[in-house]
């Protein structure tokens, strides 16, 4: 806000101008209206401040416990229940040069101004008249009496929001001051409620200032008499008297008395029936204030409240101010600190922008320079996408249009996938429905496979012999040998193996429990008791077979069998040829008598 607006929005201007004077520039500006008469006066607007030639400011911080903070670049305002708990008062005062306003101008208006220093939302605070004198370099919470250096009542409630610069009217009272009627001891900014506040010192960027803009008097200098009237003030033909402009009449209708001072301000005009300007007026909310300069900037229009047109707002960095065009675009964000939009920029040549979908198609990669991805392409006719993955499985190639792979060609049930390797081995043939040939298989073991040769594992061995295999699993090739867990070793000897039918090589041994042994002289042969435990064992050769008659008692002994008459080998069998086992009592002989 500059220091003309924050007078003007006092509304008590009846004729002056009002200038956009700088800050620390020439204090006072005089100028013509654009339209109407030509006025004998206009008003003067000045700034009161810390580096102007029209005043001066002292401040400082009351704050218990901190006596170097009137010295700060801020000006403190804060109760105990704030953030750090300090109730901290700021003191304010300007002073005025000699002469900054001439003796008997009327005060127009008078507004005071303070700049935050940081945006700490919204709040009010209050401020009272200081009636005790008071030092900048001096003055501390410790030495200054609240009780009685201050007025009781409050001047004013000033209501502050954001970081916008805060201003009230003292127009009143500078009058006052000018007059004599009133000491100038400045203010006292007292905290109103729980939001804390800092505003700038006079020794920060952020300076406090008054504005003061006044009407001279149009009849300094002249005779009783002479016409005084100003377009401005929208006064006219009025006449000097002991210095005083009176018997004043209205200025015409339409005359510019107050100019516009900002973007949101309207200017106003004489009314043709009062000699006063009419009160300063806004704009209404709506109007565009500040259009926009670029896709990241956001139009300002008068909120209705101010005479300045609101901050310039740019988009946040979370803006997009320019869209994706397409797959190797990359959409463009504000960057929060200017109007403008970035560069467009495309996605790097590395990314891919179109995957492949499937073993025929080719994933495609962004230029660099453009914002589409390339046309779609495929791998050309005749390229080979799938690898057999067994014997019974065959190669996959691409048709150049398609992005898929043709589907898996197995061969048929018919296709030798592995052939035989000789009499012992099986051919292999594909299922039709995998891939892998099935397992290798072979023929069932000891199948015959020639003379004397069986197969094993695959294999066609020769067989029968003492140390091999057996032909069949079960026979050898001589009546010397026999088949013992599936392997031909000789029998027959003593302490040997019996060969087949329970026979030795000598017809001093005899076949005992399946071994060759010599036949105990006590027992066993003929005509002696049956041997073992339970007296039923029997020693036979091949010349004398024997069997165990009355087995298992005293009475037990070892006979002929097997011969005519004889007792019949193994039970109710065991003749020989052409002789059959019949019943003879309560045993069993061979006979000629037929069955």
């Amino acid at each position: 806000m500059s220091p003309q607006q924050a007078a003007r929005r006092s509304g008590a201007l009846f004729g002056g101008l009002f200038l956009l004077v700088a800050f620390l520039g020439t204090p006072e500006v005089l100028a013509k209206p654009t339209t109407g008469p030509v006025p004998t006066l206009q008003p003067v607007c000045k700034i009161i401040g810390r580096g102007t030639t029209a005043g001066g400011v002292e401040d400082t911080t009351l704050a218990p416990g901190y006596p170097s903070m009137g010295t700060n670049e801020r000006i403190a305002v804060t109760d105990a229940t704030a953030k750090g708990g300090a109730n901290m008062k700021g003191l304010l005062k300007f002073s005025f040069a000699s002469g900054a306003i001439p003796t008997g101008a009327d005060i127009q208006s008078a507004q005071v101004v303070v700049q935050p220093i940081e945006d700490v939302g919204e709040g009010t605070f209050a401020v009272r008249l200081v009636t005790a004198s008071w030092s900048e370099a001096t003055t501390t919470a410790a030495n200054f009496d609240l009780a009685t250096g201050v007025s009781a009542s409050t001047f004013r409630t000033v209501p502050f929001r954001g970081a916008r610069p805060i201003s009230f009217d003292v127009t009143q009272l500078v009058a006052d001051w000018m007059a004599g009627s009133t000491p100038n001891q400045g203010f006292l900014f007292v905290p109103a409620g729980p939001t804390p506040l800092s505003v700038g010192s006079a020794e920060s960027s952020r300076k406090p200032y008054l504005s003061v803009c006044y009407q001279p008097s149009m009849c300094t200098g002249k005779a009783d008499g002479q016409v005084c009237h100003d377009a401005y003030a929208c006064i006219a033909n009025g006449a000097c008297q002991a210095g005083v402009c009176v018997g004043r009449q209205p200025a015409a209708a339409g005359i510019v008395c107050r100019p516009s001072v900002g973007p949101c301000d309207v200017a106003e005009r004489c009314d043709g029936t009062s000699t006063h300007c009419p009160a300063a007026a806004i704009a209404l909310a709506g109007p565009v204030c500040r259009p926009t300069q670029g896709p990241c900037d956001i139009a300002e229009a008068c909120d209705g409240a101010s005479f300045e047109c609101p901050f310039n707002v740019l988009e946040s960095d979370a803006t997009v101010c320019r869209k994706s065009e397409g797959a190797c675009d990359v959409p463009e964000h504000c960057t929060g600190n200017s109007p403008h939009c970035p560069s467009d920029r495309f996605l790097p040549a590395s990314t891919t922008c179109r995957e492949a979908k499937g073993k025929c198609d080719i994933a495609e990669h962004c230029t660099g320079s453009a914002a589409v991805c390339p046309e779609d392409a495929k791998q050309p006719e005749g390229h080979r996408c799938h690898a057999r993955s067994g014997v019974c499985d065959t190669d996959g190639a691409c048709d150049g249009t398609s992005p898929d792979c043709p589907h898996d060609q197995l061969l048929t049930s018919s296709s030798v996938c592995r052939p035989s390797t000789g009499p012992c081995d099986l051919t292999e043939t594909c299922s039709g429905s995998s891939a892998a040939c099935p397992p290798d298989g072979h023929v069932p073991e000891g199948q015959s496979c020639g003379v004397a040769h069986d197969c094993r594992g695959g294999h066609c061995i020769s067989c029968g012999n003492e140390g091999g295999v057996c032909c069949g699993n079960t026979k050898c090739n001589t009546s010397t040998l026999i088949c013992v867990a599936g392997g031909c070793r000789a029998c027959g000897y003593q302490n040997g193996p019996c060969c087949s039918g329970h026979h030795c090589n000598s017809s001093t041994l005899a076949c005992q429990g399946g071994t060759c042994k010599a036949p105990q002289s006590d027992c066993g042969v003929l005509g002696k008791h049956c041997c073992g435990a339970n007296q039923s064992t029997c020693y036979s050769t091949p010349d004398q077979p024997l069997v165990c008659k009355n087995p298992g008692t005293a009475n037990s002994s070892c006979a002929w069998c097997g011969k005519l008459y004889q007792f019949c080998c193994g039970g109710q069998s065991g003749c020989d040829n052409g002789l059959t086992c019949t019943p003879n009592g309560s045993d069993w002989h061979c006979t000629t008598i037929p069955p």
